[in-house]
């Protein structure tokens, strides 16, 4: 999420100085508002009626950019003559400082904008992305309490679903539970909770039962379960022994093959694009919603909505990218696999620019995966070599542990050695960005002892446990990726002694009545085709 989407924010409706009484409110109360621009001291030297006149000529010509306004507002409440100025000089401020991606002070500026009391104060949302995106992560959550319970839920309805997931996964990687805690305690606590996205309640709801059981107080679980629709919470409850006291209400409400809750993840995903049908990130939610429950050709017909040709795919959006990705996966299962890989190509053709569509990464990196899990060892490498090159600008740490583990198969599966050895020693060194990643990267060149202790020491780490005990599931639990012929950290590692022994103090093997709607119909379709 960039900053540019983050901030299109309207300047107050234009205002016309005039020379006039100034009451005490019009002073400048803080040091801190003052001249932006080198141009400010030019400024000094006109008179009042030719600062006015500049000023006015420039809202009218609308030419003017906010930090020249800015520093002409400064100007004006600095000599004290007109009244008025106070916010919309502040409101040039910030805006001057997002311009500028001055972050830390467009953050300070609309606070000094909030205490100025005056009858245009800055949205709540404004406040909450400023504090976002300036890195004030606790006075954001402040703010996000106040729209969670303020009367009416019309800021906190603006906030995106992706905002609050960024700010819960920013505090998470910062080992910081207790800010991750606070935001979903907020947003559970909300009476207007119940009309929040299907994700949202889930996710809020999730979290609110972790930090119940983990304090080991059983209680009453209903209220929370109720809320979960996550097909990926219900995994990691089935599996992680933190949730046993409560596995009897987990495997009613899941059903067998997970039925009862991905029917329960369809219909609200549906009833969410029903009210929204023009919304790309409500139809690509319900498109995951038809993967999990192995609706492969639904997710077909859903995604034909989209133009798929080499000019339509200039102007695909990141919700776009994740339906089409659903799409691939889907044909995928269905035994197409030539036609899924016409959508990855289109995803490598796309022309890429860091500010408009860094999104690209994912969808980059999903493909030179696929490949390389595929042996197609030499397409892979290519492919991973294109999403490097992205990644370096617009991927997480994450992201590029993803790349180095396509290259590193791919480049010792084509004898490589040299190459995949220097690969080796970065994934060895970064393991810590993603652990179930490298360790996987290990098993492909052989090196299955220390992929077992990368395996052990996430499945001893409260933050990766949980991707590491997924790893260790059956494969038909995996809800999104197509099929791998990989060595996987399951075929190898599950029965190893040491792995064995931490892994069953924590988890379990998930009950194979709970395999989803998705893996058995991929089951099906693989058989279907064998049998031809």
């Amino acid at each position: 999420m960039t900053a540019k989407n983050l901030f299109r924010l309207p300047i107050l409706a234009p205002m016309i100085l005039m020379l006039g009484s100034v009451s005490v409110s019009a002073q400048s109360t803080d040091p801190e508002i003052m001249a932006t621009d080198s141009s400010a001291s030019e400024l000094t030297g006109l008179t009042d009626q030719e600062l006015l006149g500049l000023f006015n000529k420039s809202l009218a010509d609308n030419l003017a950019d906010k930090c020249k306004m800015a520093a002409m507002l400064s100007e004006i409440a600095r000599r004290n003559f007109a009244e008025g100025v106070d916010a919309f000089r502040a409101e040039y401020l910030v805006q001057c400082a997002i311009e500028r991606q001055d972050w830390p002070n467009a953050y300070g500026y609309i606070k000094q904008w909030e205490a100025l009391g005056s009858e245009n104060p800055p949205a709540m949302e404004w406040a909450f992305r400023l504090a976002y995106i300036a890195e004030e992560y606790d006075e954001a959550l402040d703010r996000l309490e106040i729209m969670a319970t303020a009367d009416s839920p019309e800021q906190l309805f603006r906030l995106s679903e992706d905002l609050l997931f960024a700010l819960a996964r920013i505090s998470r990687d910062a080992d910081r539970d207790d800010r991750v805690a606070r935001q979903y305690r907020i947003l559970f606590g909300s009476p207007h909770f119940a009309l929040l996205p299907v994700d949202i309640r889930s996710a809020s709801a999730s979290n609110m039962l972790k930090e119940q059981l983990k304090k080991d107080d059983i209680g009453d679980v209903t209220e929370m379960l109720a809320q979960i629709t996550s097909p990926y919470s219900y995994r990691t409850m089935l599996a992680d022994r933190l949730y046993e006291p409560a596995w009897p209400q987990v495997e009613q409400l899941a059903g067998p093959n997970q039925s009862k809750i991905l029917s329960r993840y369809l219909q609200e995903t549906k009833q969410s694009l029903d009210v929204n049908p023009d919304d790309a990130g409500k139809r690509q939610e319900y498109g995951h919603a038809l993967l999990f429950s192995g609706r492969f050709d639904e997710v077909v017909t859903l995604a034909a909505t989209i133009d798929h040709s080499d000019a339509g795919s200039q102007g695909w959006t990141e919700d776009d990218g994740w339906l089409l990705n659903l799409e691939a996966y889907a044909l995928d299962a269905m035994g197409k696999s030539g036609t899924a890989d016409q959508i990855f190509e289109q995803f490598g053709k796309i022309e890429y620019n860091p500010e408009e569509n860094g999104w690209l990464v994912n969808f980059v990196i999903n493909r030179a995966t696929r490949l390389v899990n595929r042996q197609r060892w030499a397409q892979g490498l290519a492919a991973a070599q294109i999403a490097e090159e992205i990644s370096q600008k617009s991927g997480s740490p994450y992201a590029k542990m993803l790349v180095r583990q396509a290259k590193l198969c791919a480049l010792h599966n084509l004898g490589r050695s040299d190459e995949a050895r220097a690969i080796l020693s970065e994934i060895e060194e970064h393991q810590d960005d993603a652990l179930a990643s490298a360790a996987e990267a290990l098993l492909c060149v052989g090196e299955r002892e220390g992929s077992a202790k990368m395996v052990i020491k996430g499945l001893q780490d409260d933050k990766e446990r949980a991707t590491i005990v997924d790893a260790l599931q059956k494969p038909e639990f995996e809800l999104f990726h197509s099929a791998s012929s990989l060595p996987s950290i399951r075929g190898e590692l599950r029965n190893h002694p040491d792995v064995a022994k931490t892994f069953e103090a924590v988890a379990r093997d998930i009950p194979d009545e709970y395999i989803p709607l998705i893996g058995v119909k991929r089951l099906e379709l693989a058989a279907e085709r064998e049998a031809d």
